[in-house]
């Protein structure tokens, strides 16, 4: 089974660790940052803040709120997967996203992908139908790829049209 955004991951930085982990449900995300050779931590934080990635010292940091539960904790460690696949060059040494220009929705829209990134890593299209089929269910969904039942709606509407 293919996972897109594995395989982009994989062949964009030549990791070949990232191969054993695309049919593991649901999708270790740590590993996949270990791989990487990112570190991701899960630290308090302010309730309204989720995650963020930055970089130091050459290497390159994952930070999710561990006060949130699991499955929002895990997409934001993918959210910020995303970053560093997508947003690489747009990152600073603070974690946050430069505004190359004065229009907000430059960042809106880094934001954007950056879920969509997360929702194909996550819940990878093809398999996400097939187990869609199978179990039918919002809930046992949301149990096989550990993401939360807002997700597996918003996939579900996304790839099926269904409301």
């Amino acid at each position: 089974m293919e996972n897109i955004s594995l395989k982009n991951l994989r062949d964009k930085y030549n990791c070949s660790a990232l191969e054993e982990l695309s049919s593991v449900y649901p999708i270790p995300v740590d590993k996949i940052c270990s791989s990487l050779g990112i570190e991701a931590a899960y630290l308090p934080m302010s309730e309204d803040i989720s995650g963020r990635i930055y970089c130091a010292n050459d290497k390159y940091f994952i930070e999710a709120n561990c006060r949130h539960v699991i499955t929002r904790r895990r997409f934001t460690v993918a959210h910020e997967l995303g970053h560093y696949c997508l947003h690489k060059d747009f990152l600073d040494s603070s974690g946050m996203i430069l505004e190359r220009s004065t229009r907000s929705f430059v960042i809106r829209d880094k934001e954007i992908e950056a879920d969509k990134f997360a929702a194909e890593l996550l819940m990878p299209q093809k398999h996400f139908i097939e187990k869609h089929s199978e179990l039918k269910s919002i809930a046992f969904l949301s149990q096989y790829f550990l993401v939360s039942t807002l997700a597996i709606e918003m996939r579900v509407k996304t790839l099926l049209g269904k409301q």
